[in-house]
């Protein structure tokens, strides 16, 4: 035969007031805003725009994580996002055409394949995420 015995435990809560906890999520929320606008206005390809198109940008804008070895950009590919790099560094694997110039590594502030979000075309080049 086979004893079961149960045993309860104590459930502990982390409780806040919820004015002060929804003021201060609106504040980082507003923090995090002013800084994604504050580098995205520092990014060669966007300096052409008004602030409200900045802002239109921020806003639509997300961060996502890539993975060393991840290829976020696939040559010949439908283009469904414009990538800004905002930390760590991509290395062009491949590339058509191979234009004469281009950098092999993008950093921080480089665009990715924003013709091809622009003009409908598909990715010009394959990126994989380098190590920080």
């Amino acid at each position: 035969s086979v004893s079961v015995v149960a045993t309860q435990a104590d459930v502990g809560v982390w409780a806040a007031d919820g004015r002060l906890f929804r003021r201060a999520v609106q504040v980082s929320a507003m923090l995090r805003s002013f800084e994604h606008r504050a580098f995205l206005g520092s990014v060669a390809a966007l300096q052409g725009l008004t602030t409200r198109q900045l802002d239109l940008v921020s806003d639509a804008a997300t961060l996502h994580r890539v993975r060393v070895g991840e290829r976020p950009a696939r040559l010949g590919r439908e283009a469904a996002h414009v990538l800004v790099l905002k930390s760590g560094r991509f290395r062009v694997v491949e590339e058509e055409p191979r234009r004469e110039g281009c950098a092999e590594e993008l950093g921080p502030g480089d665009c990715v394949c924003e013709r091809a979000l622009l003009y409908g075309e598909a990715f010009s080049m394959t990126v994989e995420a380098l190590a920080p």
